[in-house]
């Protein structure tokens, strides 16, 4: 009997890993549409829309997946003014520049990835902003501080990393870690031998289930 109770747990984490791979298999899958139409934009000169698309491919990002990786890799080189085509527009280096930082951004959890890549980013963009600021500030005469104030003040604020309050953010993995305990509680202790439903611990296992997933939204809503 005990034995029906290991393989309702075997079945659970046999559907969560088959959820985790259709996650890896469509990020994989996405990542490599948008870097492809990227590349077909690059060849069509559209580089706004290849960095869009490069973008997208970008923040389709797992740890090892390639074509993620991939589109990191051709915005910075969309970005080097050594490698520009010649017909590429002026304002090609910020806007890939500023793709690169977007994705990177949205796809940070723990880490952020290509850290040292962006670093370098947010030098270039910062001097980028200085300079375009103090041109647009050139005919107010005294208004302007220096190009390395207006870049450092710049790059302070690129360098600043948005996350979640931590309280609440540990309310929702509180949240979530009850809920899945609950799950687990009824199915080792609500469920008999015969699968049939006792009724004291279920009704604890469904209370602990309704605030631990409420507790996580409201984590998550902050």
């Amino acid at each position: 009997m005990p034995s029906r109770k290991r393989t309702w747990i075997q079945m659970a984490a046999a559907a969560v890993s088959v959820a985790l791979l259709i996650l890896i298999l469509r990020l994989t899958w996405d990542a490599h549409q948008f870097a492809a139409h990227g590349e077909q934009q690059v060849q069509k000169g559209a580089y706004a829309e290849a960095c869009d698309a490069f973008m997208d491919a970008a923040r389709a990002y797992y740890p090892g997946n390639p074509y993620s990786n991939v589109a990191f890799a051709r915005l910075l080189a969309l970005a080097d003014p050594a490698l520009r085509p010649p017909n590429a527009p002026a304002d090609l280096e910020r806007r890939a520049l500023e793709a690169f930082r977007t994705a990177a951004m949205a796809t940070r959890s723990l880490y952020v990835p290509h850290a040292a890549e962006l670093a370098t980013v947010n030098e270039r963009l910062a001097y980028i902003y200085a300079q375009w600021e103090l041109k647009e500030r050139a005919a107010y005469k005294g208004a302007a501080a220096s190009l390395q104030q207006r870049q450092q003040w710049h790059l302070v604020k690129l360098r600043e990393v948005p996350g979640p309050s931590w309280f609440w953010s540990t309310l929702a993995l509180l949240g979530l870690a009850l809920s899945v305990g609950a799950v687990v509680l009824f199915i080792g202790k609500a469920l008999s031998p015969t699968l049939q439903v006792n009724r004291g611990p279920a009704l604890g296992a469904g209370l602990a289930f309704v605030v631990g997933f409420a507790l996580f939204l409201l984590g998550l809503s902050r």
